[in-house]
């Protein structure tokens, strides 16, 4: 699973453009993952296209993630406005950087980042 930071709730059908070209041949252009659609909807397995970072984003390949009670409050509609559809819950990742935007100085390729909750834009640092 790879995941763009420094928004933990992707959409996933948004596409920046690539910064690191020596990475995009690399990386794959599709991942599964467990998506819903809408509030209290089902779950469903599929593959999605796996983010490109924009310039001030890194995308991790995710080894290990939580699911926790935040999810739960997101998935059953307690925060509203707060994401897009469809979405891939999981908050609480642990993976390494595979990608970063043009911007971004405070992480390197195949270091390790974790995966924080954000439901705004002020929330990441």
């Amino acid at each position: 699973m790879f995941k763009k930071l420094p928004f933990a709730f992707n959409h996933p059908k948004k596409l920046f453009l690539i910064f690191h070209h020596r990475f995009l041949s690399t990386l794959p252009k599709f991942q599964k993952a467990q998506v819903y659609d809408r509030f209290n909807g089902p779950i469903e397995l599929r593959e999605i296209p796996v983010p490109i970072p924009g310039p001030n984003d890194i995308l991790i390949n995710v080894k290990y993630s939580g699911v926790c009670h935040t999810d739960l409050h997101v998935w059953k509609g307690e925060f509203p406005g707060a994401v897009e559809f469809p979405l891939v819950g999981g908050h609480e990742g642990v993976g390494y950087v595979v990608a970063k935007g043009s911007h971004v100085t405070n992480f390197e390729i195949g270091e390790q980042a974790g995966i924080k909750v954000c439901l705004k834009e002020a929330d990441n640092f």
